[in-house]
């Protein structure tokens, strides 16, 4: 079974709805905006992200292997207030589980 692909409007309007929490967009950012696999973004750490680079390393990717990956300037822009305050694979394990808990099928 091939998995759903969200249309443009669908996209945009699931961006919309989340911005108001930031922690939330930028969730969403990386999974869709970078193509981050959801369990790639629970072991994301703070430190995985290389912003003065522009990239994110991905630690035990598919095939248990670390991979680095481009980092967009508009998740960066975001990413720089977030990590000042918050640990993300904290963020990332609590959202996500609550997410797939609530059924919602991303993809």
């Amino acid at each position: 079974m091939l998995p759903k692909v969200l249309s443009k409007e669908e996209v945009k309007s699931l961006l919309k709805a989340s911005e108001a929490n930031e922690k939330h967009y930028l969730i969403l950012m990386l999974l869709y905006g970078d193509g981050l696999r959801i369990g790639e973004l629970i072991n994301l750490k703070k430190e995985d992200l290389e912003l003065d680079r522009k990239m994110i390393l991905i630690r035990k990717s598919k095939g248990k292997k670390d991979r680095y990956t481009l980092l967009p300037q508009s998740i960066a822009d975001r990413a720089v207030t977030l990590q000042k305050n918050f640990h993300i694979s904290i963020l990332t394990r609590k959202y996500l589980r609550n997410l797939m808990m609530s059924g919602l099928n991303l993809f």
